[in-house]
């Protein structure tokens, strides 16, 4: 369940998502944190959505946590949840919206308008913000492509950000090839993302040593060995350099 912002500045109950994929969080060990490695999970996601659209439905979307104050309390949930949702606290809430059809949400929360004008500072102020450990992660969902139409989490008005699988930069832009498996590759300056192509198996490598020969991508025998492929398989190939887009596109 979502609340969409109107233009007059009012929230109203949104299913708008309902349906759609949910782009989750992504979730890495500190001592793995500012390598790359959360922008390789991220694209990878986006890889596999690529090699099976018919699996995944639109809108696809993600919601990201919204401000919270002292005590990492949220201001909008304590104005507006908490006193519709006979004075449940987030985190219960939060959980029951995980586990359950979410239809207490329905049974609960007002049907009709909410005005914004209506709400304290504190409790405007969170509509339609990344909390603070956010705003990393909004920034690279903005950049593949997601955009901010007006939508809100329903418990702490965090925004939420939409997209079609076509307007997703690692969609758009990556390339089926072939593989060709050989010792002789160069190593770039630049890296590709490579994915399989099978479901059941389906990984993805990050790796500067390759050559591109018109449809085809070589790579070693260790490499094709780490994501399970042969020889004449075929892989997804993203480039995480924009220049080299233009010339494998």
């Amino acid at each position: 369940k979502e609340l969409i912002r109107t233009s007059v500045q009012m929230l109203n109950l949104s299913h708008d998502m309902e349906g759609g994929t949910e782009v989750g969080t992504l979730l890495l060990l500190p001592s793995y944190n500012g390598i790359g490695l959360g922008k390789l999970l991220a694209k990878s996601r986006y890889l596999l959505i690529r090699s099976y659209k018919s699996l995944f439905s639109e809108p696809i979307f993600a919601e990201l946590r919204g401000k919270t104050g002292t005590n990492d309390i949220s201001p909008f949930w304590e104005a507006v949840g908490r006193k519709f949702m006979n004075n449940m606290n987030f985190s219960k809430a939060d959980y029951l919206s995980a586990v359950t059809d979410k239809q207490f949400i329905n049974d609960l929360f007002p049907k009709h308008a909410i005005y914004e004008a209506l709400l304290s500072d504190d409790a405007r102020e969170c509509i339609g913000k990344a909390n603070a450990k956010g705003q990393g992660a909004l920034k690279m969902l903005v950049d593949e492509g997601f955009k901010d139409e007006g939508y809100v989490d329903i418990f702490d008005a965090g925004i939420t950000v939409t997209a079609r699988m076509n307007d997703l930069h690692t969609i758009t832009h990556t390339r089926s090839m072939t593989v060709a498996i050989t010792e002789e590759v160069t190593q770039k300056g630049y890296s590709l993302l490579i994915s399989t192509e099978s479901l059941s198996d389906f990984r993805v490598v990050q790796t500067d040593l390759f050559d591109i020969v018109n449809d085809t991508i070589q790579i070693s025998q260790t490499l094709c060995d780490r994501l399970l492929i042969h020889d004449g398989e075929s892989v997804s190939v993203y480039s995480l350099s924009e220049y080299i887009l233009t010339s494998i596109s």
